[in-house]
């Protein structure tokens, strides 16, 4: 009968015998229920010295097969053993605890490996977290040194620029007006303007804020609580939605900021993405813009209250998920010019049907929006708003210049004097309202329209245009028909 190998098989054994593959340890197994951790150390211990053995066997007769004089070693060690495997649990106790390793050792060598690289981590751990803690102490002992000291000369700038590149710097939104939209948390539109913006970056602390429950995004947990802008309280400084508290530059201009924040909290299109959204706030806002911002009179400042109660609703309406409709924004838009028109036109009839001449091709439902703006421009003005001494709707339109039956627009040029002969206080230079004569100063000043046609002006015009009546110089608004106005007699305008 042949010899038998270490390994089980016939001696001498194959020439292609896989010394390679024997000498690979196979994987552990588990322990049986009967064995505590002793006895699974004192096995594992058993088992890794008969293993080394084998290896020692295995590696001559493999280095002798590689040498030149020939097979000199007969055969390979015994095949290798499996360790028991440790759990978790008792990994984690003879890492944590010296005591448990002294009761249930010795351990074999692979495992004492194991136990010292993970106490070396974690004594790397705590000595990290001990000195995070020993520099967060240190930050909070300067501040507070930092406020028990001395203030003057601790001062400094800390963004230095030129009073140039300060004013026309894109303006940063502040996160509290971004986490506020984020929360579905819909203010004025002015609140967005520059000067706002601008002051809120500046002075966080002046603008009230309120505590909420942050965007639920699991069923299993908690949203943290966020900052939001209190806008019961901040109403009271910034005022409401109203179209006096704005001009159509202020309103482009506060809409643009809005669109930038809902561009940077929505995710972007992706066109032929299935998992990315065909409609956003951010993309149908931007219509919403363009749409108003493109009108044919929105330069207009007098047709700036006619178009912009439809924006307010179509506004909201975006706000509360709708999608961009450009044939119903027309339809709003023209009802809105053409309402507007047949007020003006007077007579019982005219205010609800069209005039007996019109017929589908020449109806003002028919022409181009462009066609009938430019019609309306040189007859509306600003209908009265509520203000002091205002006058009743079907009031004609006064000019600023003269306070006659057309706006200022239309005001004859040769025309320099009121009809009592006194000297008109204003006069058109372009576009441009001035004071016909140099006023508190050498020079002449320019006229804020805005507040002139009875609006609060609210804009960042130049310091120069200043706010007194264009007929008379006073302090109030020329439309508002105020009874100090020199050209108002028993409430009513006198040219």
């Amino acid at each position: 009968m042949p010899p038998t190998s270490r390994c089980g098989l016939a001696l001498p054994l194959p020439a292609n015998f896989d010394t390679a593959a024997h000498m690979l340890r196979p994987a552990d197994i588990p322990a049986p229920p009967d064995m505590d951790l002793q006895d699974i150390n004192a096995e594992n211990v058993r088992r890794e010295k008969a293993n080394k053995a084998s290896l020692s066997f295995t590696r001559a007769y493999a280095a002798a097969a590689a040498s030149p004089a020939g097979i000199t070693v007969e055969d390979v060690g015994a095949a290798l053993e499996p360790f028991f495997e440790y759990s978790d649990g008792d990994k984690a106790l003879l890492v944590g605890s010296k005591e448990a390793v002294d009761a249930t050792g010795p351990l074999p060598v692979y495992m004492t490996l194991f136990v010292a690289g993970a106490r070396i981590k974690s004594a790397e751990s705590d000595a990290a977290d001990k000195a995070k803690r020993e520099q967060d102490r240190a930050a909070r002992d300067a501040e507070k040194n930092k406020a028990a000291g001395p203030i003057f000369g601790t001062l400094l700038m800390q963004n230095p620029r030129l009073i140039s590149s300060a004013v026309t710097a894109t303006i940063q939104i502040p996160d509290l007006w971004h986490v506020s939209l984020l929360h579905k948390i819909y203010f004025p539109i002015h609140w967005w303007s520059d000067k706002i913006l601008r002051q809120a970056t500046d002075f966080p602390h002046s603008f009230p804020s309120a505590t909420i429950s942050g965007v639920q995004t699991s069923a299993f947990v908690t949203p943290p609580t966020v900052n939001v802008l209190n806008v019961a309280r901040a109403l009271k400084e910034l005022g409401e939605e109203d179209w006096r508290n704005m001009t159509p530059g202020l309103w482009r201009q506060s809409s643009i900021n809005q669109l930038e924040s809902f561009k940077r909290l929505c995710p972007a299109i992706v066109p032929g993405d299935p998992s990315s959204p065909t409609h956003t706030f951010a993309s149908e806002y931007a219509q919403h813009v363009t749409f108003f911002a493109s009108v044919d009179c929105f330069e207009d400042l007098e047709m700036f209250p006619v178009w912009y109660p439809a924006e307010l609703k179509l506004r909201y309406a975006i706000f509360h998920e709708g999608i961009f409709d450009r044939a119903l924004y027309e339809s709003r838009y023209d009802i809105a010019i053409s309402t507007y028109e047949n007020s003006r036109a007077g007579g019982s009839s005219s205010g609800h049907k069209r005039a007996a001449g019109d017929n589908g091709n020449t109806s003002s439902a028919k022409q181009p929006r462009g066609a009938r703006a430019h019609d309306a421009r040189d007859r509306r003005s600003a209908p009265p708003g509520a203000r002091e001494g205002s006058a009743p709707s079907d009031r004609p339109p006064a000019c600023l210049i003269c306070a006659g039956p057309h706006n200022a627009l239309a005001h004859p040029a040769a025309k320099i004097a009121f009809d009592d002969g006194g000297p008109h206080f204003s006069a058109l230079e372009g576009r441009d309202l001035r004071t016909a004569r140099p006023f508190r100063g050498k020079q002449c000043k320019s006229l804020c329209i805005v507040y002139n046609i009875g609006r609060t002006c609210v804009s960042e015009h130049a310091d120069d245009r200043i706010h007194v009546c264009s007929l008379c110089g006073g302090d109030h608004a020329a439309l508002s028909r105020n009874s100090a106005c020199k050209r108002v007699r028993a409430g009513a305008l006198v040219p």
